[in-house]
């Protein structure tokens, strides 16, 4: 298991156990990965940046077989470079918003299907607040909306993800 290190841009804090790892940062640092690579057979996310998030997809089968690496089924990653959807059994490419701005309650209509407890709701580089009315109507559906920055709501997806949630993340990419 390869341990992944959460950086936020100009960040110089380090924990005491990643300096006694060795582990290094440089002034800058515009990436941050945010999964562990034990993420198999879901769709989670690999690594986020400012108008980038890679994508961890699980390979689909090939004649009836699961491609595998170490008896767990074999992730590829995946560039993302528009606003979309991920939950753990898929992903919706090409969401339409750009922005907070933008969203109307027509854009969550294909999550009607999926059975969603939580929405993870990522606004871009800054945290901004969808209307109050676009908010309701999403918790009229029995879906519970957290709304955060980009950042945060991928790191987050994953931690939901990961323990089994019926979750998605909308992150929009401004």
């Amino acid at each position: 298991m390869k341990l992944n290190l959460l950086l936020h841009r100009h960040s110089y804090i380090m924990p005491p156990w990643a300096l006694a790892r060795g582990v290094k940062i440089s002034r800058g640092i515009t990436r941050m990965q945010v999964s562990l690579d034990t993420d198999y057979g879901h769709h989670s996310i690999y690594s986020y940046s400012e108008g980038e998030i890679i994508v961890s997809v699980p390979v689909p089968e090939q004649d009836n077989v699961v491609p595998l690496h170490d008896n767990h089924p074999v992730n590829q990653h995946q560039p993302v470079n528009n606003s979309l959807i991920i939950h753990p059994h898929g992903i919706i490419r090409d969401w339409p918003p750009k922005s907070v701005t933008t969203l109307c309650l027509q854009h969550f209509a294909v999550l009607d299907e999926l059975a969603l407890d939580i929405l993870l709701l990522g606004t871009g580089q800054r945290l901004s607040w969808p209307t109050a009315a676009l908010l309701a109507s999403l918790q009229q559906q029995g879906i519970g909306v957290e709304v955060m920055d980009t950042p945060a709501a991928c790191r987050t997806y994953n931690i939901l993800m990961s323990d089994q949630r019926r979750v998605a993340a909308a992150l929009i990419l401004s």
